[in-house]
């Protein structure tokens, strides 16, 4: 059965540079059906250039806030 949207877990390394690519190749219309979950995230604030959540910055700019789920990244300091 069709669900009508892409679900997919995004880490960083090379993973935002192909990303950036398939701008290039999918419809505009095909973002809003995008649901991104972050598998891996450095313990930055996600505004951070260091951040994996910036270096998808362009390509997430695509998708519908509200389905994109980023890791929390507090630090509770008494661990």
């Amino acid at each position: 059965k069709q669900r009508n949207k892409f679900t997919v877990a995004l880490s960083g390394g090379s993973l935002p540079k192909f990303l950036e690519q398939l701008d290039n190749v999918v419809p505009e219309s095909a973002w809003s059906h995008w649901y991104v979950f972050f598998a891996d995230e450095r313990v930055v604030p996600i505004t951070h250039a260091d951040s994996n959540f910036m270096a998808c910055h362009g390509i997430l700019s695509k998708i519908p806030k509200n389905q994109i789920f980023p890791l929390p990244v507090d630090i509770d300091e008494d661990l």
